[in-house]
C-alpha cells in the first residue's frame, strides 16, 4: 500500500502499523477477539509534523523521526470516532498519534509480540 499523500500539522506523527501476530511466542493461535485485548502496538514512523507551538511562539522539537520504530498504546490512535474517520483517510495500515504518545524506541531485531502475550 502506498504512503498517504498528506501533510501533518503540529505534533502529529504518521505511523505505518506492524501486523499483529496471529500466534503466541510458543506457537498457539490467538483468537481474533483476544487481539483486541493487546494494549501495545508497534510501527514505523513515516512522517512527522513540524512540532507544537509554545507560548513563546516557537516550535517544540519533535522526538519522533522518520524511520524510527516505536511502541505506543494501541488506543491512543483509535479511541475516538474522529480518529477512525482520519484512519479511513490514511488507510487501516496507518495511525496518527501525538509525538508524546510514543513510549519506546525499538531496535529492528526486537519482537514486541513477546510482551503482548
Amino acid at each position: 500500500m502506498k504512503t498517504p499523500k498528506i501533510r501533518l500539522l503540529n505534533d502529529n506523527v504518521l505511523i505505518k502499523l506492524e501486523t499483529e501476530s496471529e500466534t503466541t511466542a510458543s506457537g498457539l493461535l490467538i483468537k481474533p477477539q483476544d487481539k483486541h485485548e493487546h494494549v501495545f502496538r508497534a510501527g514505523r514512523v513515516v512522517q512527522v509534523g513540524p512540532g507544537k507551538w509554545t507560548v513563546k511562539d516557537v516550535r517544540e522539537p519533535m522526538f519522533c523521526k522518520a524511520e524510527m520504530r516505536i511502541l505506543f498504546i494501541k488506543f491512543v490512535a483509535t479511541h475516538t470516532e474522529s480518529a477512525r474517520r482520519v484512519q479511513s483517510i490514511v488507510g487501516k495500515d496507518y495511525a496518527i498519534i501525538k509525538d508524546y504518545d510514543a513510549l519506546l524506541v525499538l531496535d529492528d531485531g526486537f519482537n514486541f509480540n513477546e510482551i503482548n502475550q
